[in-house]
């Protein structure tokens, strides 16, 4: 596989009461090729009722998503692999194609600038 591996940072300052903040910041570059990992970088003063939520802009499917933790987590999603009649293929699983822009989103927070950043390396195309 070729391509270079780029960084996508998306930070989040979420705004409003103790535990209730929220807030949702889209990478301002468009996101090219294979999703290889994910690190999630959570302020100190985020509560253990923070709810973090990574997808692409205009998709329905989630990326990553975790409720109730204010740990920093190294996640590296992928996604079973089917064969052509769309069967799964056990045991077998592939990097996620990304087209388009990230969104990170974060909910149940205190109001905190750069509450959540995400870092997304991508193995471009």
């Amino acid at each position: 596989m070729g391509g270079q591996i780029r960084t996508i940072r998306v930070a989040v300052t979420t705004v409003g009461g103790a535990g209730a903040a929220t807030g949702a910041t889209e990478s301002s570059e468009r996101v090219e090729g294979y999703l290889e990992d994910l690190y999630v970088d959570c302020d100190v003063a985020c509560p253990g009722t923070t709810d973090v939520l990574v997808r692409q802009v205009g998709r329905a499917e989630t990326i990553w998503a975790r409720l109730n933790s204010n740990a920093d987590a190294h996640i590296v999603p992928r996604v079973a692999a089917v064969d052509a009649t769309n069967a799964a293929i056990a045991g077998s699983f592939a990097r996620r194609p990304l087209n388009g822009r990230l969104r990170v989103e974060v909910a149940d927070c205190n109001a905190i600038t750069d509450a959540v950043i995400v870092l997304c390396r991508v193995r471009t195309l």
